[in-house]
């Protein structure tokens, strides 16, 4: 299944054993609660986007903690952490009062109360990440072995389009259904990359017919606003980024070919996995006016270099060593990896997210088309 960095996040949010917590009337946030078998532990809460240094702390006395404070903005991931760091609960936060009952040795499987969308939570769960998305995985995994004939192909290529259409109806279902709850802007949020525009556009309206402001949902506008842009049909965005010799290098400067603009990073197991189909691909099409142009997510230039050479990617490859904040990354709305985009001799998208034998598939569609 694709890298999702979104999808992680939302994971630690909606489940295992944390709680959704919507917001209720309440000015200031409370986190309390009784650990058994913690006496004189020290415990953490601190913004999941931050690190434990940072954190507010206290010491449990009697078996009891309490942390308190007043939460501005969205609902936000936070993480409950004991001091050594071998137990720890995940929740959203808001304006609530939020109990927990846990065991020192089991602080994972702790129990929320104050959450009032905990069966919401559940109901999710078990939507989402039921038997179809099971039957998805599967097929994304048959699809990927190298011993299919063409009429296995086809047959597993129709189903898992079957299967993701069905999994996107599961996710809008449950945001028609629920469009006052916090969960489902960050569904939104989530499947955005896979919803029809027009279909993110009324899941929008829906939401925010409820009165919400909540700022992620401007974020959401303003991704649907970048998505519209780089539809199929559209002109791709010119750019220019450095290569492994340090050299620019400018998108514009492929006018004239098919361009296979890839996205994926060095850490993320699926893109190492998708190149070994680029590599079949630039094989078979690179004296065919065609080429990729990859560009890294990576942080450390030794490890992006390594994953060149071991994955013998001979293509040109750009990265500005920035990670998500890669600057081509952000111009082309990429949160997901690998993702990638076709890019005809004329300058124009003619493709999104191509994956494995979808890509030489689309590129013998495209040469014949032009014959």
């Amino acid at each position: 299944m694709k890298f999702l960095r979104v999808l992680l996040f939302f994971l630690s949010i909606l489940f295992g054993n944390s709680s959704f917590c919507q917001a209720q009337e309440h000015e200031n946030f409370s986190v309390s609660g009784s650990i058994v078998g913690a006496n004189g532990k020290q415990i953490y809460l601190f913004n999941g986007r931050d690190s434990l240094a940072t954190s507010r702390s206290t010491f449990i006395k009697d078996g009891k903690f309490e942390f308190k404070g007043r939460f501005n903005g969205d609902p936000e991931l936070y993480i409950l952490q004991m001091a050594d760091k071998a137990q720890y609960l995940e929740f959203l936060l808001s304006n609530s009062a939020i109990k927990v009952e846990a065991k020192a040795d089991g602080l994972k499987g702790a129990r929320i109360t104050g959450c009032v969308d905990d069966s919401l939570r559940r109901v999710f769960n078990g939507l989402l990440f039921g038997k179809n998305n099971r039957d998805l995985e599967i097929v994304s995994d048959r699809l990927s072995a190298a011993d299919l004939t063409t009429d296995s192909t086809v047959i597993l290529k129709e189903r898992k389009r079957a299967l993701e259409q069905e999994q996107n109806r599961i996710v809008s279902s449950f945001i028609q259904s629920h469009p006052k709850s916090y969960a489902s802007v960050l569904a939104l949020a989530m499947f955005i990359e896979y919803f029809p525009v027009k279909e993110s556009e009324a899941n929008l309206a829906l939401i925010r017919a409820q009165g919400k402001t909540y700022k992620k949902l401007g974020e959401i506008e303003a991704r649907l606003n970048l998505i519209k842009e780089l539809e199929v049909g559209k002109v791709a965005k010119y750019f220019s980024q450095l290569d492994t010799a340090g050299r620019e290098v400018n998108l514009s400067s492929f006018t004239g070919k098919y361009v296979l603009l890839d996205f994926w990073a060095s850490w993320c197991g699926p893109c190492l996995k998708e190149n070994a189909y680029l590599a079949k691909v630039f094989q078979q099409f690179k004296h065919q006016n065609f080429t990729i142009i990859s560009v890294s997510l990576d942080k450390k230039r030794d490890q992006w270099l390594r994953a060149i050479k071991s994955g013998n990617l001979s293509w040109t490859q750009l990265s500005d060593l920035n990670g998500w904040d890669n600057s081509v990354a952000k111009l082309y709305d990429v949160n997901i990896i690998p993702a990638n985009f076709l890019i005809d001799p004329k300058g124009k998208i003619v493709a999104k997210n191509l994956k494995g034998v979808d890509i030489e598939e689309r590129l013998r569609l495209l040469y014949k088309g032009s014959d």
